[in-house]
């Protein structure tokens, strides 16, 4: 018994003199690693990365840039395809004219109209509203092709109509947008600007490319889609992600930015 105690206690020994050296042959990398963490989790960029109302509206803006980037890829390509495939018809200088609306409106509005709006209401609540009313003007887009047969008066009226909706809806989502992300963390608003420029900056390259991709796949004519997979669809999208930024903004505290 006695012999066997002796043994144990050897090993015990031997185990307790490893462990050090082990240790202590790893220690410089730990005290590395733990000296990168404490200087990660105390950066700015942690910080704001971990910040629910940053992220939030950092989100929010780069999905609005996504969409009004996207649809103004979209609506001239739309517009130019025959009316039988579901398009308007269109011309370039019927495009131009369009265009030259949404323009005009786009002017009176940002100068007169939105800072009446968002002293009032605040930049929080005027996004919720500016995403409800560009996620009702992107589904009447397609909409507008069932009157091109209809008197022309009334055609421009509609077309007219919803290019104003998208044009307030738009612009209320992006001037506000701008304003939340200088107030959402005043101490630091350099940074959070440069973080959303980067966001925004890749939203806004990702919109193009995929709508043009699955623009090109609803409208080919040799897989006859049905609604809601045709010249629909890609309109549809936009709506959805429109909602889904009506739904962020309301996580948000309507005193925010006032």
């Amino acid at each position: 018994i006695l012999a066997e105690r002796d043994v144990i206690n050897d090993l015990n020994l031997i185990e307790q003199t490893k462990l050090p050296t082990c240790i202590s042959c790893l220690e410089p990398f730990w005290n590395k690693i733990c000296f990168l963490k404490a200087r990660f989790t105390t950066s700015t960029f942690f910080l704001m990365i971990t910040n629910r109302i940053v992220i939030v509206v950092i989100f929010m803006q780069s999905i609005m840039f996504l969409i009004s980037v996207s649809i103004d890829q979209t609506f001239p390509l739309w517009s130019v395809t025959p009316i039988e495939r579901g398009g308007l018809g269109f011309t370039a200088s019927e495009n131009g004219i369009t265009w030259m609306i949404g323009g005009t409106f786009l002017f009176l509005f940002q100068l007169f109209l939105f800072p009446i709006l968002s002293n009032k209401f605040g930049p929080v609540n005027c996004f919720r509203v500016g995403a409800l009313i560009m996620a009702l003007s992107v589904i009447l887009f397609p909409t507008t092709g069932f009157l091109t047969a209809a008197p022309l008066f009334l055609f421009w009226m509609t077309l007219g109509f919803t290019v104003i909706l998208k044009t307030v809806g738009g612009t209320m989502c992006s001037t506000s947008s701008n304003i939340l992300v200088n107030a959402c963390w005043p101490e630091y608003t350099g940074q959070v600007n440069g973080l959303a420029a980067a966001v925004s900056g890749l939203f806004r390259a990702i919109g193009p490319v995929t709508s043009g991709i699955i623009f090109a796949w609803s409208d080919d004519d040799t897989r006859n889609h049905y609604f809601p997979f045709n010249y629909f669809f890609l309109f549809i999208l936009f709506c959805l992600l429109s909602i889904f930024d009506f739904l962020l903004a309301l996580t948000l505290p309507s005193s925010l930015g006032r």
